[in-house]
């Protein structure tokens, strides 16, 4: 369908300020793919535009089929040392973990690997991460003053963005906010599963694209070295915070184990 103006013909799928009997209108129509493909662009930068695309891909095949299908091989392979729940939540003492390497804890958990990945070992309370929580909870500093915010303006300059903000402005406004409440929490109210949390103590920007079935791999992740060493792979925050406050245990997913284990 074409509208004929004064002015121009246009297509109708387009909106338009069109005149009538030489009056402007506001003539509102759907949007083209096309026009939907630019607003899109215009809206969200390249590295959100990626991210969205990569885990829309991702939940085109079940979760739960592809721990499952990771589950089998392992146990063809290593039928003595295969986990019988890989999304089974262990208990252990947050300073019983040192720090190491890190997989992706959805699309590797469950995994057996081998290789030297274990050797490589470092201190988690000397992370930017930790310190600057510690600053901020224990020593009362200021969020500026922290290590956090340096990292923070470090990863702002160099990527773009920070923890899936992309300006320090919403990092301040939204991120900070959530770990206040975050730490709050835990101290007062004790250590929640993912699964215990209410919707509203999560931070919105960086969890909204996961669905239900993956709340279980935001629990802090760790790995199994080959001498048995807890090393951590996620949940960053949350085991730095439960170092912080001194918890005894927390619940904690394994994520990849060493083949020599």
């Amino acid at each position: 369908m074409i509208v004929t103006t004064q002015e121009q013909t246009y297509p109708v799928w387009s909106p338009r300020i069109v005149k009538y009997n030489n009056t402007k209108h506001h003539q509102v129509v759907p949007m083209s793919t096309i026009e939907r493909a630019i607003d899109y662009i215009r809206r969200e930068s390249p590295r959100e535009i990626i991210e969205n695309e990569r885990k829309k891909v991702w939940n085109i095949l079940p979760f739960d089929f592809g721990v499952r299908y990771r589950t089998w091989k392992h146990a063809r392979s290593h039928p003595a040392e295969a986990l019988a729940d890989p999304l089974k939540l262990l208990r252990v003492d947050p300073s019983d973990i040192e720090g190491g390497t890190r997989f992706n804890r959805t699309r590797n958990v469950g995994e057996i690997v081998d290789g030297d990945w274990d050797l490589e070992r470092s201190d988690p309370t000397q992370t930017p991460i930790y310190q600057g929580l510690h600053s901020r909870f224990v020593d009362e500093e200021s969020w500026e003053n922290t290590e956090y915010w340096d990292l923070a303006l470090e990863k702002i300059e160099t990527n773009g963005q920070v923890f899936g903000y992309n300006s320090l402005e919403e990092f301040r406004e939204h991120r900070l906010p959530y770990l206040e409440n975050l730490y709050r929490s835990i101290v007062e109210e004790g250590y929640r599963t993912q699964d215990e949390l209410d919707p509203s103590e999560r931070d919105e920007k960086r969890h909204r694209r996961y669905p239900k079935r993956h709340q279980v791999t935001h629990e802090v992740g760790v790995n199994i070295a080959r001498d048995g060493t807890l090393l951590p792979n996620s949940g960053i925050h949350r085991l730095s915070i439960a170092r912080i406050a001194d918890l005894e245990e927390i619940p904690v997913l394994v994520i990849v184990r060493h083949e020599k284990w």
